[in-house]
């Protein structure tokens, strides 16, 4: 074997170690409560706080599944408002973004499984480096504080250098960061009194009719209950200027198959249109809502709008 032929064989087995390595690197950001599928090791996991407002929490499962030590790793969450939420964000004195809180950072074998030790975070600042050991499982867990009422769109990534050639190498996880994640809930039964939109000036009321197994999922309620007509769950966040939003989403009537339920969905206040643009955060999420009720394949239908 001639030197150039050696050179080719040692630039094909780094090529194949480090695709290796970066295949072998699982994120796992999966969610409990709402918004997205569970669509298998790459779920994302936004648990809801019992604030008010609600500030989720962020579990990341990072798993070396490689039976090779993976050194000097790196992480990041970036977080950017999607065009969308542009003009709303871009009312903020400051970029938008999302600040994290450190809960807690463990890791585990996973083969055989072991009990959970303290493990370096990978997600703070400044960052640290850590080794992904073999078979074993990292995880954080993360409060998530958004510095305004948006939408977000996220991405995980982890970096390490190359052990062969030490070229820089990635892997990155994108996810969602949702209104109604940042939406706290609190649910009423239909004999709890609501205020009707028309008793909140300036409120305009939204009808959408969705599953009920996708409300029940997005809107937590407890599932050793039933979902009737006249319940009604309050939804509170934080606003721009650290104000505090409230919506309504009422359950109007239910179908004779307790499949399909109409909600209205309206603003409570208070809204300060001119300083924060929550004035549109009904018709912010309902769009959302539309968007992943189709995702997950519940029925989503317009029945009209007005006050």
């Amino acid at each position: 074997m001639n030197l150039k032929q050696s050179l080719e064989m040692t630039q094909t087995m780094n090529s194949v170690m480090e695709q290796f390595l970066q295949s072998s690197i699982k994120i796992m950001v999966s969610e409990r409560d709402l918004l997205r599928v569970p669509s298998g090791p790459t779920d994302t996991k936004i648990l809801q706080s019992t604030d008010t407002p609600s500030q989720p929490t962020l579990v990341i499962a990072i798993t070396n599944t490689s039976q090779f030590p993976i050194h000097n790793v790196s992480g990041q969450i970036s977080f950017q408002p999607p065009s969308a939420d542009l003009d709303q964000a871009s009312l903020s004195p400051s970029p938008p973004t999302i600040a994290l809180t450190l809960l807690t950072s463990t890791r585990r074998a996973i083969r055989p499984p072991t009990t959970s030790v303290t493990a370096p975070a990978l997600f703070m600042t400044p960052p640290a480096l850590t080794t992904l050991v073999p078979l074993t499982r990292h995880t954080e867990t993360v409060r998530l504080v958004p510095s305004v009422l948006a939408q977000f769109n996220a991405t995980v990534t982890l970096r390490f250098p190359s052990p062969g050639t030490g070229k820089a190498l990635g892997v990155e996880h994108g996810f969602g960061v949702y209104l109604a994640d940042q939406l706290s809930k609190h649910v009423h039964p239909s004999s709890d009194p609501v205020s009707a939109p028309w008793d909140t000036e300036g409120s305009a009321t939204l009808t959408r009719s969705y599953s009920v197994g996708f409300l029940r999922e997005i809107m937590c309620f407890n599932p050793a209950f039933g979902v009737e007509a006249g319940m009604w769950v309050g939804l509170v966040g934080a606003g721009g200027n650290g104000k505090t939003v409230s919506l309504t989403c009422l359950i109007r009537s239910i179908d004779l198959t307790h499949s399909l339920a109409e909600c209205a969905i309206y603003e409570t206040g208070p809204m300060d249109a001119a300083e924060t643009g929550e004035s549109k955060l009904a018709g912010r999420l309902v769009m959302e809502l539309d968007v992943l009720a189709r995702v997950e394949g519940g029925d989503s239908e317009a029945e009209g709008e007005g006050a």
